[in-house]
């Protein structure tokens, strides 16, 4: 039977109006379900010192939101961490805008092992784009390294079956809750990757739906994870780039692989370029003139990450 604290710590994680900080001062004064199902938007504001502007709050039915998610958790044996407990990803710690709360499905003790890489791209990659992802992937996880992506349509979902073709671990991170699987079509990778060892995660509660601004917001989860971030193509606009953007305010390094630039994704590039008639999005080629390394293989991203960190334990 599921407790009041996880109760409580699940209609947290679902007050998006609330900031970490925030979070955090409501989890310490709040004590029992009942009492959080008769909280006013008054209330809440008087605990976290400032006017709440929320149109969507109503107690009563986030403790009922809450219940239907623990039900999910305990049909789907899925765990969580929270924000400032020792299970909590040490990586993740110091980003901007931390997740409060993690929900687990697979082997969450992949979150405190080893080497972690995250390998992204669009939706509508090229055939060279494909095969890049999954060889990149695949000689990742031969080295001991942790694969982490979005269990996207395209270069995502590559990743992740060169992850497992090579027998390796890896992580997605979800813009849904983890007990179910966005796009449908992955639902079998994804139960690959859990039989190979792997882990679902998201920020989000079971029984929480896709949508397209969630996408954006797992992108910080997946930079935040890894050391680094190799995208393989990304069209402007691309959300790939959004995790690389992520991973240079998080000070990872960002790679872009050799397909990213190569004749056939430089025309897709210029194709989706036209597409923004009011703004100029950056492309990869100013990420280039910007000082990105562009990569052929896993070998090439281990010299550079050894030129960068002298003492990587990274394996040639």
């Amino acid at each position: 039977m599921y407790s009041n604290e996880l109760l409580i710590l699940l209609v947290l994680a679902d007050m998006h109006f609330l900031s970490l900080r925030e979070k955090v001062i409501l989890k310490e004064k709040l004590d029992n379900i009942a009492d959080v199902a008769l909280l006013s938007k008054e209330d809440i504001s008087q605990m976290i010192h400032r006017p709440l502007r929320t149109r969507t709050w109503n107690g009563e039915t986030a403790a009922a939101q809450a219940k239907q998610s623990a039900l999910l958790m305990e049909r789907y044996n899925i765990s969580y961490v929270v924000f400032g407990t020792e299970s909590y990803p040490q990586q993740l710690t110091n980003i901007y805008d931390p997740p409060f709360l993690l929900f687990l499905r697979g082997t969450g003790k992949l979150l405190a092992e080893g080497k972690y890489i995250a390998v992204v791209g669009t939706r509508n990659p090229t055939a060279e784009g494909m095969q890049a992802a999954v060889s990149f992937a695949a000689e990742a996880v031969h080295a001991g390294n942790i694969i982490v992506s979005g269990l996207a349509y395209g270069i995502d979902g590559a990743a992740h079956r060169g992850t497992i073709a090579a027998n390796g671990k890896g992580i997605a991170v979800l813009a849904c809750g983890v007990d179910t699987v966005y796009p449908s079509v992955h639902k079998r990778l994804a139960l690959q990757l859990l039989e190979n060892g792997g882990l679902l995660i998201s920020e989000y509660a079971p029984g929480t739906p896709a949508q397209k601004w969630r996408f954006i917001q797992r992108n910080r989860i997946i930079s935040g994870l890894s050391s680094a971030v190799v995208v393989v193509e990304a069209p402007p606009g691309s959300g790939a780039l959004s995790t690389a953007e992520f991973a240079l305010e998080q000070g990872r390094d960002v790679f872009f692989h050799a397909a990213a630039v190569s004749e056939n994704a430089k025309r897709i590039g210029q194709l989706a370029e036209r597409r923004f008639l009011h703004s100029t999005p950056k492309t990869v080629a100013q990420y280039v003139l910007e000082g990105a390394q562009i990569i052929h293989s896993y070998r090439d991203y281990c010299r550079f990450m050894t030129a960068n960190t002298p003492d990587s334990q990274l394996l040639l």
